[in-house]
């Protein structure tokens, strides 16, 4: 069964604004297959890849055409239940869009954004079984309920599974945050001025006001206990280390746990290293089936051979291979 995805949720009460707006026509519009924008949909890879922006972009300007997008702040919210920033106003193409947007305020259905861009920001579904990190999980789960430990950067090379770890931290700690959870991906953003508004957009802040972008953050996050996950920071880690240094040195009740390659080099960071996982020392040790599942990385491999073949299992016969 194909999952749902707030992308998807979001574009389809956006097209129930217009009867007989399909999925379809939605594609027609915006010059692309219907099969592009179902994917899109159930959050694939046409959402997820190096052209979604443009593709999201190309289906806020059906939207509007169709006189079914109620300016701004819905056109963010695309963007938002995508994991990417709000539209960027320095950039050409997108400052027009914007302009155009502005003027298209209509009377239309309300749709429930906040709840819309509040699933965008939890952390990513996982369809498979976490193992191992016990240890590691407990830790940074202690870690973050004291008070002074205000950031946790769990560190290591890419796809050693600092995410997932992540990941199962905010399951453990969510409780412990009386004002949620907030999870955002940077791996999309290319540049470090969209990290700032990337977050103006988490918390749907209002960017028009008399406040400056960082002071409206800084006041909305101060006095709320709130846990802020920040995911793959290394390609912007000068302008985060920048930002968080001032929203822990503000915000009495914040706390930050973020993975990158590298450490932040903040003030009162806390680093967490995330090895790879255990394996045996030598290909000799694997000897004998059940002394080789003891190691995680083993115990991960068959985990994931059984999702694929329901039949394999851990045997003397491919011990050694495995």
């Amino acid at each position: 069964m194909r999952r749902t995805h707030p992308f998807g949720n979001l574009l389809s009460s956006l097209r129930a604004r217009k009867q007989g707006f399909t999925q379809a026509r939605l594609a027609e519009m915006a010059g692309y297959d219907p099969a592009v924008i179902a994917r899109m949909c159930a959050g694939q890879k046409d959402l997820t890849g190096t052209q979604a922006r443009e593709r999201i972009l190309r289906v806020i300007q059906a939207l509007d055409d169709a006189g079914v997008m109620n300016g701004v702040e819905e056109a963010n919210a695309l963007l938002g239940a995508a994991e990417l920033p709000p539209l960027y106003a320095a950039n050409s193409a997108e400052a027009a869009l914007i302009q155009q947007l502005a003027v298209h305020q209509r009377s239309v259905t309300p749709v429930d954004m906040q709840a819309r861009r509040s699933a965008a920001h939890t952390p990513p579904a996982v369809l498979t079984s976490f193992v191992g990190r016990g240890p590691e999980l407990k830790q940074i789960g202690r870690l973050l309920q004291e008070p002074d430990s205000k950031l946790v950067t769990l560190i290591g090379p890419g796809g050693v599974g600092k995410t997932r770890l992540a990941i199962e931290v905010v399951r453990a700690v969510q409780h412990d945050f009386a004002d949620g959870v907030w999870w955002v991906s940077l791996a999309a953003l290319s540049d470090e001025t969209q990290l700032l508004p990337a977050l103006i957009n988490t918390f749907t802040l209002d960017r028009h006001g008399a406040k400056s972008p960082l002071d409206a953050l800084t006041e909305y996050l101060d006095r709320r206990r709130v846990l802020l996950v920040l995911d793959n920071c290394e390609h912007l880690a000068d302008a985060w280390a920048n930002l968080a240094a001032h929203l822990i040195g503000t915000c009495s009740g914040l706390h930050l746990l973020c993975t990158s390659r590298e450490a932040l080099l903040v003030p009162g960071e806390l680093t967490l290293y995330v090895p790879p996982l255990t394996t045996p020392r030598t290909s000799r040790a694997a000897t004998h089936a059940e002394a080789v599942s003891a190691f995680d990385a083993v115990r991960l491999f068959v985990d994931r051979a059984q999702a694929l073949h329901p039949g394999f299992t851990l045997a003397p016969t491919n011990a050694q291979a495995v």
